[in-house]
């Protein structure tokens, strides 16, 4: 989950999204829809897993409540390591707790 409109990292996070898919087309594989009828679904740029590649730079976060597949544990792995390096929302104190 990247941060929501109005928190810190939001507009970091948007580029780096942007910076992913800028121009290429994405593939979307449907999972779900949540409590407000969005629909969640895992996103593919050049074969690349977007959620996977924000985690991995800081600017998304894994919530146990979302993340119930196989790879979360792997997931996880790459928040610890965004974590420890203190890149993207883990440079800011507030996140890095």
């Amino acid at each position: 989950v990247c941060p929501d409109e109005g928190q810190p990292f939001e507009d970091l996070a948007k580029n780096a999204i942007n910076d992913l898919i800028m121009g290429d087309q994405v593939e979307l594989i449907p999972e779900y829809k949540d409590r407000y009828g969005r629909l969640i679904a895992t996103v593919y740029v050049r074969k690349i897993n977007i959620s996977e590649a924000l985690i991995k730079k800081g600017y998304a976060l894994v919530y146990p409540e979302y993340c119930k597949k196989s790879f979360c544990s792997d997931w996880y792995n790459l928040e610890r390591a965004a974590r420890k390096q203190k890149l993207g929302i883990w440079s800011d104190p507030i996140f890095n707790r």
